[in-house]
């Protein structure tokens, strides 16, 4: 499935996952073009295996958790930010052998949030951190 959002009133959003469980499979996920622009926003559960975010043009989020209650497992997967953050973590994310490429990634952790990365790496394959730094 290809989804893709550009233009709009102020925001690009090109999945949002409001609520509940959902897995991302196989998944291509583009926002740009806009002064704010986000691949993937969640505020439920998500599990993404094999899903490639792209977002540019303006300011960008590739991945937003947003809330405590918000969780995100990310497999085999690329985030790309033209600049902005690649993930931004108000919930928590587990990142596994997984691409971030472009940007930062902020992690809310005086609000409760966590995250972890395993075998994931950078634009240039240098190992990420456990915080995916």
């Amino acid at each position: 499935m290809t989804a893709a959002a550009s233009g709009g009133a102020s925001y690009s959003r090109a999945l949002v996952i409001d609520s509940g469980a959902t897995t991302l499979s196989e998944v291509s996920a583009t926002a740009s073009g806009n002064t704010s622009n986000l691949g993937v926003f969640v505020a439920g559960t998500v599990t993404m295996d094999q899903v490639n975010v792209n977002s540019s043009g303006g300011s960008n989020i590739g991945v937003a958790l947003q809330g405590n209650g918000s969780n995100a497992q990310i497999r085999n997967s690329r985030i790309v930010v033209s600049s902005g953050t690649t993930i931004n973590n108000f919930g928590s994310a587990r990142v596994g052998a997984s691409q971030l490429e472009g940007g930062t990634v902020s992690n809310a952790a005086a609000n409760g949030a966590t995250i972890k990365c395993v075998a994931s790496y950078n634009a240039n394959y240098d190992p990420l951190s456990a915080s995916c730094t």
